[in-house]
C-alpha cells in the first residue's frame, strides 16, 4: 500500500513537472528608434511588398511596377499602414480572449498537517489532502467559448473596416493628385494663351485700335493665371504628400512613383434596389451587427444557463494516527435567495438593444445608398452637359479657325476661342472631380471597389508576418 508520504511525494512531483510546462516571460522592449528607422527604409521596391501584392492579386510581372494605380496604391497602403495592423492586433485579442474562455477550471489541491497537542499513543501528527474538482453544468463552458468567437469574427471584421478606411483615404487623394494635375496642365495652357493674347492687344494698343484699358485687363488676366498656375503647383505637391501619408510612405519615396489615372473615369450601371441589396449583404458594420446579436443571444443563453448551480466534487484522504481516513463531499450554490434574474433581464435588454441597433443600420444603409446613387446620377448628367458645352466651344474654335484660313477672321478672334475651349475644359474637369467623388462615396456605401478590384486583408497584413 502507498504511503501517505510517497502520496505527497507523488502530488509534489506532478506539480514540478506542470510547473515545467509554463510560458516563460519574453520581453519585447520598444525602441521608438528603431520605428523611425525603419518608416524611413519603406520602400515601394521592397520584394516582399512584390510578393504580398501578388498573394492579393497584382497580376503584373514587372517589378519595381513602372505605373501605379489605385488599386496598386491600396494594396501599397495595406502593406506598410500601421494602423491596419493596429486592427489585426486588436483582432488578436479576441482570439486570445476566445482561447480564455473555452479554458476549463482548474482543480484545487489542498493538503494540511495537524498537530494533535493531547494523545496517548503514536505520533502527535496527522496529514491530509483534499482535491477540489469543478464540475459546470448545463454548458456554461461551451457557451462562454460561442459566445467568445462571435466576438473574435466580429473583431476580425474591424480589419476590413480599417482597409476600407484606408481604401477611402487613398482613393480621395488619389484623386485629388488627378484633378490637381489637370487643373495645373489646364492653367499652364491657358497662361501660354493669355500670353498670346496680351502680344495681340498690345500689337492693337500701338496701332491705337484699342483702349489702354482693354490692355491692362488682359496683361492682369495674364498675371493671374501665372499666380494660379504658381499656386497650383504648390498644391500639386502638397497633394503628392498627402497621397504618401494615405500609403504611410515617406515623401521621396512617391517621388519616384510614376501615377497611372487610366481607367480612373468609369460609370456604373446599376438599379437603386440592386445597389440596396448589395449594400445590405457586403457591409461589414451589418455583419458585424450579426455577429454581435448572436453573441448578445449565447450570452442570455449563458445567464439562463447560471440559473442552475454548479457543482463541486471533494474527495480527500487524510492520515490519522495510522488510520488512513476517505471522505467524498459535495458543494453547490443553492439557487434560494436568487435565480439569476437580474443578469438575464439584463442579457434581454441588451439582446433587444442590438436588434434595435441592426434595423437603425440598416434603414441608415439604404438611404445613404439611395442617396449615393441619385448623387452619382446627377453627377452624371452635369458632367454630360459640360461636355456638351465643352464640344460646343470646340467646334466654335474649329470654325474661326477654318475662318482665319480663309482670311475671314484674325488671330485674336482664334486665341478668344481657345480660351473658350479652356474655360469649358475647366467645367468639364469639375464636373469630372464631382463624378468621382460621388462614385467614390457610392463605393463607400457599398463596401464594394467600384475604381478597380483588390483583396480584403485576411486577418492582418503580411508585414505582420515578418
Amino acid at each position: 500500500m502507498i504511503s501517505s508520504a510517497q502520496t505527497l511525494a507523488i502530488a509534489i512531483l506532478g506539480c514540478a513537472l506542470g510547473a515545467c510546462a509554463f510560458k516563460q516571460y519574453a520581453p519585447q522592449p520598444l525602441v521608438p528608434e528603431d520605428i523611425e528607422a525603419d518608416f524611413a527604409a519603406r520602400s515601394a521596391r521592397a520584394p516582399e511588398l512584390r510578393d504580398y501584392m501578388q498573394a492579393h492579386g497584382l497580376e503584373s510581372g514587372d517589378w519595381p511596377l513602372q505605373r501605379w494605380g489605385l488599386p496598386e496604391l491600396t494594396l501599397l497602403a495595406f502593406y506598410y499602414h500601421p494602423e491596419l495592423r493596429q486592427a489585426a492586433a486588436r483582432a488578436q485579442i479576441a482570439r486570445a480572449q476566445e482561447q480564455s474562455a473555452g479554458q476549463p477550471l482548474n482543480p484545487g489541491l489542498r493538503i494540511g498537517p495537524e498537530y494533535h497537542s493531547f494523545i496517548e499513543r503514536g505520533s502527535p501528527w496527522s496529514l491530509g489532502f483534499a482535491l477540489s474538482i469543478p464540475f459546470e453544468t448545463m454548458n456554461k463552458r461551451g457557451l462562454r467559448g460561442e459566445q467568445a468567437a462571435y466576438l473574435a469574427q466580429a473583431a476580425a471584421l474591424d480589419v476590413g473596416a480599417v482597409a476600407w478606411k484606408l481604401r477611402n483615404q487613398v482613393r480621395s487623394r488619389f484623386i485629388d493628385n488627378f484633378v490637381a494635375r489637370e487643373e495645373l496642365a489646364l492653367l499652364q495652357t491657358e497662361t501660354e494663351a493669355r500670353e498670346r493674347q496680351t502680344k495681340l492687344l498690345d500689337k492693337r494698343l500701338g496701332l491705337g485700335m484699342i483702349s489702354a484699358f482693354e490692355a491692362g485687363v488682359a496683361r492682369r488676366q495674364a498675371a493671374d493665371g501665372k499666380l494660379r498656375a504658381l499656386r497650383k503647383k504648390g498644391e500639386v505637391s502638397l497633394a503628392l504628400s498627402r497621397l504618401a501619408e494615405a500609403v504611410a510612405l515617406p515623401d521621396a519615396s512617391l517621388q519616384d512613383m510614376t501615377l497611372s489615372f487610366a481607367g480612373l473615369d468609369r460609370a456604373l450601371a446599376a438599379e437603386a434596389s440592386a445597389l440596396k441589396r448589395e449594400a445590405l449583404t457586403h457591409r461589414l458594420d451589418m455583419r458585424r451587427l450579426l455577429l454581435e446579436y448572436a453573441a448578445a443571444e449565447t450570452a442570455l443563453k449563458l445567464e439562463i444557463a447560471r440559473q442552475y448551480p454548479d457543482f463541486e466534487f471533494t474527495p480527500g484522504y487524510a492520515w490519522d494516527q495510522s488510520d488512513n481516513v476517505w471522505s467524498l463531499a459535495v458543494g453547490l450554490l443553492v439557487p434560494v435567495l436568487n435565480r439569476n434574474q437580474g443578469p438575464i433581464a439584463e442579457a434581454e435588454a441588451r439582446r433587444a438593444a442590438k436588434a434595435q441597433d441592426f434595423a437603425a443600420l440598416q434603414n441608415q444603409t439604404i438611404a445613404a445608398t439611395e442617396q449615393a446613387a441619385l448623387k452619382y446620377r446627377n453627377a452624371l448628367a452635369e458632367l454630360a452637359a459640360a461636355g456638351n458645352l465643352q464640344r460646343a466651344m470646340q467646334r466654335q474654335r474649329d470654325r474661326i479657325t477654318r475662318q482665319f484660313d480663309a482670311g475671314n477672321a484674325d488671330r485674336l478672334d482664334t486665341v478668344t476661342a481657345e480660351l473658350q475651349v479652356l474655360e469649358a475644359g475647366r467645367a468639364i474637369l469639375q464636373a469630372r472631380a464631382a463624378t468621382l467623388a460621388a462614385l467614390g462615396e457610392l463605393e463607400d456605401v457599398l463596401q464594394r471597389p467600384l475604381f478597380g478590384a483588390f483583396l480584403l486583408p485576411e486577418f492582418g497584413t503580411a508585414k505582420d508576418a515578418h
